[in-house]
């Protein structure tokens, strides 16, 4: 039995009712409910079938919520991988290091600390600033279970700082160390910044594709 587009929004409807919130969960399930309920020779009513797999989908929305957050740490360390690929990422990690070396020899510790620190500090202050302006600018938090895990994306890059505390004299006694830490943890947190934007592009365009859909 072929489903009609009135059919198709009232699952949306009886899904989002049982408190499937997120717009792109809905979606799938309804791809995989329509399937299913096409394919029966012997169709029961609409709402019938859809008090029958409601638990099924409860289980699905739960299980991607928490796939999630892992998903979008792999796609973290992936662009890591995509930035090593490139001749670019050696001249420009040589020459920082060359930089931070030269501050070691004509700075003190204090100086040095703050030097190398700061651009750490300052790329984790712009990911805040430019995620809640453009994440928060198109409300996607709540309709999109992929929008509302995007933040995780940095958890990860922001532990590196938190664990700096603890072994900041350690650090500083060894200076090589110190400065391949922190260019790791900002390397880690650029690709972290690059992933989000690619992904909140990718977002806005989903968004706007169900929205037509399910309109």
């Amino acid at each position: 039995m072929k489903l009609t587009k009135e059919d198709i929004l009232n699952i949306n409807a009886y899904l989002k009712k049982k408190d499937i919130k997120f717009v792109d969960v809905r979606f799938e399930l309804i791809d995989h409910l329509v399937s299913e309920y096409e394919s029966l020779d012997n169709c029961p009513d609409l709402d019938s079938f859809l008090r029958k797999r409601i638990t099924w989908c409860k289980q699905v929305s739960e299980a991607k919520a928490k796939t999630m957050h892992w998903r979008y740490q792999k796609d973290v360390w992936k662009r890591v991988l995509v930035f090593m690929k490139s001749p670019y990422f050696y001249l420009i990690t040589f020459v920082v290091a060359f930089v931070y070396f030269q501050l070691y020899t004509i700075l003190s510790l204090e100086l040095f600390e703050k030097a190398v620190l700061f651009p750490f500090f300052s790329v984790i202050v712009f990911q805040f600033i430019f995620f809640f302006y453009n994440h928060y600018r198109y409300r996607l938090k709540i309709k999109l279970l992929s929008a509302n895990y995007l933040f995780n994306i940095f958890s990860l890059p922001h532990l590196l700082l938190y664990m700096f505390t603890p072994f900041k004299e350690f650090f500083l006694e060894y200076p090589q160390l110190f400065i391949g830490y922190i260019g790791f943890a900002l390397l880690l947190n650029i690709a972290a910044l690059v992933e989000v934007t690619s992904k909140q592009k990718k977002i806005k365009k989903e968004y706007k594709f169900l929205n037509d859909v399910l309109a």
